[in-house]
């Protein structure tokens, strides 16, 4: 993909997320609103983008080259975890919020927008490595994640594996590992037709979203700024220089580097509400990272790849 086209393609990308912010403001999507098409994307959208990955014929990923992404996805969300523990501490954050500022450097968007971007940047077989990439992701994202947000509080082993991105991600492994490649053909024009509807809804939703965070509110707590810099610009480059030693398969170079620079999880803020965290802070973290991603993560498609 040249530079013209990936820049487009962004473009397309980030007039959706502004559609989505205009629309709150005009009262046109609601918080009531997005957490239906969030529930559309997550539990329909996504599953037919995981699946219509693999149908699409495409996908090339020889068995052991599987196990090797997925090892190295959970390195690429765990290292930063031991890496940057004691960020937080550094910066004197409040005890209370220090578990927040671990997840948040910790867990990406990747799921929600990691389909989306990564499909645009790599075409549409690339949104298997990002099912893949969700397998070791969704174990700790809820699992770990929960335990940081909440203080020490987590779920059962069952919760962490009972959701449909993991789920999902799963079955898709096992149609590859089955090697089923294709379908009947309305099967195949019913997923793609679907699994396209993640893209707009996502970005839909989270230009949405962060039109609800006040503006004058967003910029005041300067230790957004250490953290957003560490998601966006450390991890992918370190990323990318360390893998680029010994990994040769571009694409997936690409993929892992590029979701190791995701803006913060919009799941800092639903676990927040719903364990207990520092939903504000959640909320501003995730409005300013996937601000600036939208420059971010085609230049470090550019100059890195």
């Amino acid at each position: 993909m040249d530079m013209s086209e990936t820049l487009n393609q962004m473009g397309v990308l980030f007039i959706t997320l502004v559609i989505g912010y205009i629309a709150h403001k005009a009262k046109l999507l609601s918080p009531s609103s997005d957490r239906l098409l969030t529930k559309i994307v997550i539990n329909i959208a996504l599953p037919c983008s995981c699946i219509n990955s693999v149908l699409s014929g495409r996908v090339t990923i020889s068995p052991n080259e599987v196990l090797l992404f997925i090892v190295l996805a959970l390195l690429v969300v765990a290292v930063p975890f031991f890496v940057f523990y004691y960020l937080p501490n550094i910066m004197r954050v409040p005890k209370s919020d220090r578990g927040l500022y671990r997840f948040m450097i910790v867990f990406g968007n990747c799921g929600f927008m990691g389909f989306p971007v990564i499909q645009t940047l790599f075409g549409a077989s690339a949104g298997f490595y990002v099912a893949l990439f969700l397998i070791p992701y969704n174990l700790l994202s809820y699992s770990l994640g929960i335990m940081l947000v909440s203080g020490g509080g987590g779920r059962s082993l069952k919760k962490v594996l009972l959701n449909v991105p993991f789920i999902s991600a799963v079955i898709t492994v096992i149609i590859y590992a089955a090697g089923i490649r294709t379908a009947p053909q309305v099967i195949l024009s019913t997923v793609s037709s679907v699994g396209g509807l993640m893209s707009p809804l996502a970005m839909l939703v989270t230009g949405s979203t962060l039109a609800a965070v006040p503006l004058k509110e967003v910029f005041t707590e300067w230790r957004i700024y250490p953290v957003t810099f560490v998601r966006l610009i450390v991890c992918p480059v370190v990323v990318c220089l360390i893998l680029g030693l010994f990994l040769r398969d571009h694409t997936m170079l690409g993929v892992l580097t590029v979701e190791a620079g995701m803006p913060i999880a919009v799941n800092a803020t639903m676990f927040s509400l719903a364990y207990g965290g520092n939903e504000t802070l959640a909320s501003k973290s995730v409005f300013i990272s996937t601000l600036l991603s939208i420059a971010t993560i085609p230049l470090i498609a550019f100059l890195l790849l």
